[in-house]
This record gives C-alpha cells, structure tokens and sequence, in this order.
C-alpha cells in the first residue's frame, strides 16, 4: 500500500470518527443539532474529497451532507453559515453531476464513431 494510500485511509477514520461525534451530539441536546448537523455535513464534504471525483461514493456523501445542511437550515434559518454550507456543497454536486453528463456522452460519442467505421 502506498504512502498516499495509507493517508487517505488515515483520514476517512478522522472523518468517520468526527462523524459518530456529531451524531452523539444530536443526541445529547437538541440545541447542538444545527451546529452537530452542519459539523457532520462538513466532516461528510471532507471525506467526499478523498473519493475519485466523478465516483458514485462521493455523490453521496456530498448528497447526505447537502441533506444535513438542509436539516440545520430548517431549525436555524438565519444561519449564514449554514446557509453558505448548503449553497458551496450545492454547487459542488451539480458541478459532479455536469462533469458526468459531459463524459457520458463522450463516451457515447466515441462508441458510435467507432461502431460507425
């Protein structure tokens, strides 16, 4: 296994660690819940980044984080930021899920150019 390897491995335990923290918070108060929902979403976008970038894992972790970003804004509205969470992880996803529209259909492109000859 090679350094870089080990590295990301390393971290997606913080993460997953800091994740399980969060999540004990909520259950401690309920007053922690937007400030443990928003640390989750951003220990969950953290973690996306250590997947290959058009992977469908790190779609969803980006999609669960998006999720808790939206679950904090419900209790704390006014939060600008949890607000600015929810509109930077927003925009990442749709950024993903364009890049894999464009592939896709490159790649479609290059099948039927290629059945074609």
């Amino acid at each position: 296994m090679s350094g870089g390897q080990n590295a990301i491995e390393a971290a997606d335990k913080i993460y997953l660690a800091a994740i399980d923290k969060f999540e004990a918070m909520m259950g401690i108060n309920r007053r922690y819940a937007p400030g443990a929902m928003l640390n989750w979403g951003f220990a969950l976008k953290e973690r996306s980044r250590l997947r290959p970038a058009n992977s469908t894992e790190r779609i969803s972790l980006l999609q669960q984080a998006k999720q808790l970003f939206m679950d904090a804004l419900r209790l704390q509205p006014d939060d600008a930021k949890i607000q600015s969470a929810f509109v930077t992880c927003n925009l990442e996803l749709k950024e993903l899920n364009e890049r894999q529209e464009i592939s896709s259909k490159s790649e479609k492109s290059f099948f039927r150019k290629r059945r074609s000859k």
